[in-house]
C-alpha cells in the first residue's frame, strides 16, 4: 500500500514543475481567447469525424509555439523546410502581434482605450434605461452626480405654519441667486410665489431639497 502511494506521489513530484502555483492568473482566460480563433462558431459542424479534436490540437499547438506554430508543426512532423509564403504568413502575422502589444502597452494608449470603455458603458446604460425605464432615470443620476441647480426652475416649497401648526406648499419660481454660485448649500437665492407681490431671499434651498420639503414642478 505505501509502495503505491509512493509511486503516485513520485509522479506527482516529478510533474511539479508543471503545475500551478497558488497565485492569480489568466491562463484559463488565455487558453478560452485562443480557441475562439479556432473555434470558427456556427460556420463549421463539430460533428464530422476529428472536427473537434483539430481545432483543439491547433489551438494548443498556438499557444504553446508562438504565432509561428504552423511552420514550426510542419518542420517537425515533415522533417523539411515549409514553404516561402508561409512562412512569410505567419512571420507577418508574428510581426503585426508584437506591433499591437507595444502598442498596447503605451501609457496614453492604456488610458484612451479606459476612457472609450468608460463613455461607451455609460451611453450604452443610458440607452437601456431611458428605453426600460424612461427620461426621468437620467435625469435622476444627474442630479446625483452633480450639483442640483435652481434658477429659473418651478418649484412646490412647503414652509411650517406656526400659527396653525402645519406644513404650507406654495408654488413659485426662482429668480437668481443673490450669493455663492448656483446649485451651492449655502447659496441665497431670489424667489418669488404665486399670489406675492414681492420675492423673498432663501439661503436653505439645497437643504430643504435634500429633506424633500422642497420640489420641482416643472419636470
Amino acid at each position: 500500500m505505501r509502495q503505491n502511494i509512493a509511486i503516485l506521489l513520485n509522479n506527482i513530484a516529478k510533474k511539479s514543475s508543471n503545475l500551478i502555483g497558488n497565485f492569480t492568473s489568466n491562463l484559463a482566460e488565455s487558453w478560452m481567447h485562443m480557441w475562439t480563433k479556432f473555434d470558427g462558431g456556427k460556420m463549421y459542424n463539430h460533428c464530422y469525424r476529428g472536427s473537434w479534436h483539430t481545432r483543439c490540437y491547433g489551438a494548443a499547438l498556438r499557444n504553446n509555439l508562438s504565432p509561428l506554430w504552423s511552420p514550426k508543426v510542419w518542420e517537425s512532423s515533415t522533417q523539411s523546410t515549409s514553404g516561402h509564403y508561409l512562412k512569410k504568413l505567419f512571420n507577418t502575422r508574428e510581426r503585426n502581434i508584437n506591433i499591437n502589444n507595444t502598442s498596447k502597452s503605451k501609457p496614453e494608449i492604456k488610458q484612451n482605450r479606459w476612457k472609450r470603455e468608460m463613455k461607451a458603458s455609460k451611453e450604452a446604460k443610458s440607452r437601456k434605461a431611458i428605453r426600460q425605464y424612461g427620461k426621468e432615470c437620467i435625469q435622476a443620476d444627474c442630479m446625483r452626480s452633480s450639483k442640483q441647480k435652481f434658477v429659473g426652475r418651478h418649484i412646490l416649497h412647503g414652509w411650517f405654519d406656526e400659527e396653525t401648526n402645519s406644513n404650507e406648499w406654495y408654488k413659485g419660481v426662482v429668480i437668481t441667486v443673490l450669493k455663492k454660485l448656483d446649485g451651492d448649500d449655502d447659496a441665497v437665492y431670489e424667489v418669488l410665489n404665486e399670489g406675492f407681490d414681492d420675492s423673498y431671499e432663501i439661503d436653505h434651498l439645497a437643504e430643504d431639497f435634500g429633506n424633500s420639503s422642497m420640489k420641482f414642478i416643472d419636470i
